[in-house]
């Protein structure tokens, strides 16, 4: 579902609300690419 990314579109792009310092987003699913995900969360993605 693509309301699913908005948490980790905002987290990766400094669109939270002033004074959040630590955000946690969950991404799961049947539709979630491995390799996709391992560039994400390694910071090669961006």
């Amino acid at each position: 579902e693509p309301t699913g990314a908005v948490a980790a579109a905002a987290a990766l792009f400094g669109k939270l609300p002033a004074g959040i310092k630590r955000v946690g987003v969950i991404i799961s699913g049947g539709n979630v690419d491995p390799d996709a995900l391992a560039r994400f969360v390694h910071g090669t993605m961006i």
